[in-house]
């Protein structure tokens, strides 16, 4: 008994210590590449990040790791160039490629490759985990608009919307978008699902801007809001029930890229008020740090960190772009450790048991 005790406690000692993430070294520029884009990042529940990145030999591409060896999804030996990726939890992979001038877009699944039919789309495409895409798109006819692979038009600006945000769509079908109305009043976020559109946030008076961050397969909004008065947070709306995620009342300046997991959780990256950025992850109620300027990673000390807006997953884990202070850039994977209070309580568990065998002996 006295043996358990002592090993329970030397594992609560440095399960005091953890800050809640280990962290996987994807790929960096140590090896055969030179660079990765810093918005690039996408993960899905598998552990696997797809990334947009260059070879020493000046090769570009799309490919994907999850720790192990890298794996080439398209490269530039096909194409001249790259859009960031996106990877949903069947393991396809959505991404734009440059054929000279000609921009296409497709999407890989293990060894097969399809082209969606996509003409004039622009910003960053997203995927749910059916496959079907939504995109921006200018239009002759319909000035510009969000369109879905599936044919469908789901908004545009010869319609009822005198601007549009980037979309998301969830496993069911829904869309959800940043815009404005023809019709006045200030930012708005909407839902669409079929031909029914629902406004989730009017921001007529309160937010200055507004962008939608993603919906997930609950139908919680996540959304970025600057606000009218000053400063800017990030919010979610599942119904009728709005939480602040983390705004610029407490240790954060600004905001850059977010991502909605299906428990409603949001990482994001942020400047910070005492200097410095990195990435945090927050559900409402709590506030974790991910990895931030300053840390220690990967044998050296983070001068730059980013994320993109599909870098975590349902586990709670995050993709990110680092930059070392020994130079090197690459990819990392911070995977999400058990709190240290359900630490406490799986020790109190194994406790228990130990002291229920003693007794039965």
């Amino acid at each position: 008994m006295a043996s358990l005790l002592l090993v329970i406690s030397l594992k609560m000692g440095m399960l005091a210590g953890a800050q809640g993430f280990s962290y996987i070294n994807i790929s960096n520029s140590s090896g055969a590449f030179n660079t990765f884009s810093q918005a690039a990042p996408s993960l899905n529940n598998a552990g696997t990040v797809a990334f947009y990145g260059v070879l020493d030999t000046g090769t570009k591409g799309i490919y994907t790791g999850n720790g192990g060896a890298v794996s080439t999804v398209k490269d530039s030996s096909q194409y001249t160039d790259f859009q960031i990726p996106v990877i949903n939890n069947a393991g396809t992979v959505l991404y734009g490629a440059f054929s000279g001038a000609n921009l296409r877009l497709l999407q890989t699944t293990g060894a097969s490759t399809i082209e969606i039919s996509a003409p004039n789309f622009f910003s960053t495409p997203q995927m749910n985990g059916t496959g079907t895409v939504v995109y921006l798109a200018t239009d002759p006819v319909q000035g510009y608009g969000i369109f879905a692979s599936t044919g469908a038009t789901i908004a545009h600006t010869q319609g009822a919307f005198a601007s549009l945000g980037d979309p998301s769509i969830n496993l069911g079908g829904t869309v959800a978008f940043g815009g404005t109305l023809d019709s006045g009043g200030g930012p708005m976020v909407f839902t669409v699902q079929g031909i029914s559109t629902n406004v989730v946030i009017d921001g007529t008076g309160v937010f200055g801007g507004l962008d939608a961050i993603g919906i997930n397969n609950t139908g919680t909004v996540a959304y970025h809001g600057n606000l009218s008065i000053g400063g800017e947070g990030i919010y979610t709306k599942t119904g009728a029930t709005t939480k602040t995620i983390s705004d610029t009342t407490g240790q954060f300046s600004a905001y850059g890229p977010a991502s909605l997991n299906s428990s409603g959780k949001v990482a994001f990256f942020a400047n910070l008020d005492a200097g410095g950025s990195g990435i945090y992850e927050g559900d409402g109620t709590s506030t974790s740090k991910v990895v931030k300027t300053g840390d220690s990673l990967f044998g050296s000390t983070v001068s730059s960190v980013f994320m993109g807006s599909t870098g975590i997953n349902d586990n709670g884990d995050v993709a990110f772009w680092y930059k070392l202070a020994n130079g090197q850039t690459g990819v990392g994977l911070a995977t999400a450790t058990p709190e240290p209070g359900t630490a406490v309580l799986l020790v109190m568990g194994a406790l228990g048991l130990a002291t229920r065998r003693r007794r039965q002996a």
